[in-house]
């Protein structure tokens, strides 16, 4: 499960992007989102060193 394929990594990045797009015109963070982020970070910290880079450039764009 560490090399997943691009097609899924493509999907997560698609994924991510969508989510950042409503976060921003929400203008909020729920507590839905709050353990949205939570369960995203104990995922990330499970995950191989290229899923971890790309969930962490996901987490950048979306603090901008």
């Amino acid at each position: 499960m560490s090399n997943w394929p691009d097609w899924f990594q493509e999907a997560l990045r698609q994924r991510f992007y969508q989510l950042e797009l409503a976060s921003e015109q929400q203008g909020s963070c729920s507590s839905e989102d709050k353990n949205l982020f939570t369960k995203m970070d104990q995922f990330k910290m499970n995950q191989n060193e290229d899923i971890q880079r790309l969930l962490s450039e996901w987490e950048e764009a979306i603090g901008d």
